[in-house]
């Protein structure tokens, strides 16, 4: 029962990371809203799948 779980975990928290990724790369960059920002927001999506793979695997 863990493992149907953690797998539903994982699937539901890539589906989230991938649909802030499409939405800030669909966002335009404005002052308010520095291009560094949306870069940042991106990697940080990016390692958290990295850290959630690295923990299926391990």
């Amino acid at each position: 029962m863990a493992g149907v779980l953690n797998t539903v975990y994982i699937i539901v928290a890539t589906l989230v990371a991938v649909l802030g990724v499409l939405f800030v790369a669909s966002t335009d960059t404005t002052e308010s809203s520095p291009r560094w920002l949306e870069v940042g927001a991106v990697a940080t999506v990016l390692v958290f799948l990295l850290a959630m793979g690295a923990q299926l695997l391990a």
